[in-house]
């Protein structure tokens, strides 16, 4: 007789496990609470979520959101932000009843982040949540809110998109590596150098700043000459000027054609 139930895994034998266990690396207190309440979390996240949302002391957040805080992945803050001032429900869940699936899909972004002040707002929310679901991390979210508001502080307003975007790539890395902290700032240089130095490959600016390289030609325009063209001289692929000396007048209107070249 066949039986449903799962032969029980011994989490021991994985590869990585074993590389755990013979590295002996030692992880940093705070690391290790997390670590136990992301293996607790897992073994359950529907149950685990559903406890939050039910609980009375639960701070207002994005539905879809908390799902990324309990498996401890990167926030998007333009949902948490969004979420603040919606006006219907975020849910991404899929309920059964009856035998018949209803999803309920996510509330579009009706706002982004795209100031100090949205991301202080945001960010906020988010520690508020995180804190909730890791009683631990409260410092570590502190201190790491007063780093990125003083860069910031430290950088003109029209380069704080920078600093969005170097926010973001550090809560990536730290969302899918197990050994890191919000404030291991040291760890993150190189996505400093990317995003926020002037040499940096990931400067926004660069990209939308960057000049177009003029692919038309530089050879007088002869329907424009004659009359015909109804191109604007700033989209024909010819140039807008007199075939006979350049000027910006017509080849019938240009008086060195009338001297003969003088």
């Amino acid at each position: 007789m066949r039986t449903s139930k799962r032969a029980k895994v011994d989490e021991g034998e994985f590869p990585w496990i074993i590389r755990e266990t013979l590295s002996g690396v030692e992880l940093s207190d705070d690391l290790k609470k997390t670590l136990e309440l992301l293996r607790t979390y897992a073994k359950d996240l529907k149950f685990t979520k559903s406890s939050i949302l039910t609980s009375p002391h639960a701070p207002q957040f994005p539905n879809s959101e908390w799902s990324n805080v309990i498996i401890g992945a990167m926030v998007d803050l333009d949902h948490v932000i969004s979420g603040s001032f919606a006006v219907s429900n975020d849910n991404r869940d899929v309920e059964v009843v009856g035998g018949i699936q209803f999803k309920f899909g996510a509330a579009r972004v009706s706002k982004h982040v795209k100031t100090s002040g949205d991301w202080f707002i945001a960010w906020n929310m988010y520690a508020k949540a995180a804190a909730f679901a890791f009683p631990h991390r409260q410092h570590e979210l502190q201190d790491y809110g007063q780093h990125i508001l003083g860069l910031f502080s430290a950088t003109s307003v029209g380069n704080h998109s920078h600093i969005l975007l170097f926010d973001k790539a550090v809560r990536v890395r730290v969302g899918e590596q197990r050994n890191l902290l919000l404030t291991d700032f040291a760890v993150f240089d190189d996505l400093r150098l990317y995003w926020l130095n002037p040499i940096g490959a990931g400067d926004p600016s660069k990209a939308k700043d960057k000049p177009k390289a003029d692919s038309r030609s530089e050879e007088p325009c002869d329907r424009w000459n004659r009359g015909v063209c109804r191109a604007k001289s700033s989209e024909c692929k010819y140039q807008h000027v007199c075939k006979e000396c350049g000027g910006k007048h017509r080849a019938e209107d240009c008086k060195r054609s009338e001297t003969g070249g003088v």
